[in-house]
């Protein structure tokens, strides 16, 4: 937990240069909703140097928020194979790594966000540094809690998130 960033509020950076962090997900099926309560986290911590937006996951609107910055953080749950083990996080790093196929499954975001990812590499629409985080989800039926595992899961990947925001942005912490 951060609980000091020092002089880095008082930096000011232009829109471009904003890490733009993208939560993903629906909020009102259970632990498909784990991007938006990460990005409400963050909202909450302002960290200096980040743009926290969230998403629904409409392919289209996710390449369309993110070809004005150079740096996007996406968060979203996954279902890698059966949903085996909830909570298992996954990091994806940069533009050269190609989201796997197990991503590739239906979704509860009309196309999704490994298409999207897909689609933006094939267009070169990609930012020039991207993470993507995915939380393995047990539960994707209606409701808005998230599972404990899964709850769990985000508590961490949020302190990760805010580290990655620090390292690309070129702050330290103090």
């Amino acid at each position: 937990m951060v609980s000091n960033f020092g002089s880095c509020n008082s930096v000011q950076l232009r829109s471009k240069d904003l890490i733009r962090v993208i939560g993903i997900g629906n909020e009102t099926r259970s632990d498909d909703g784990v991007g938006l309560w990460i990005a409400h986290r963050l909202r909450a911590a302002n960290v200096p140097g980040a743009r926290i937006e969230l998403k629904t996951g409409d392919a289209a609107a996710l390449v369309a928020s993110w070809t004005a910055t150079d740096a996007v953080i996406l968060i979203d749950a996954v279902c890698a194979g059966r949903c085996t083990f909830p909570g298992k996080i996954y990091r994806f790093n940069d533009s050269d790594q190609r989201v796997p196929d197990c991503f590739l499954s239906p979704s509860t975001h009309r196309l999704g966000l490994a298409r999207a990812l897909e689609l933006a590499r094939v267009l070169e629409l990609l930012p020039r540094r991207f993470i993507l985080y995915g939380i393995e989800g047990l539960c994707f039926d209606f409701g808005c809690e998230l599972s404990p595992m899964v709850k769990e899961a985000a508590a961490r990947v949020t302190g990760m998130v805010i580290a990655d925001i620090f390292k690309l942005s070129g702050n330290a912490f103090t």
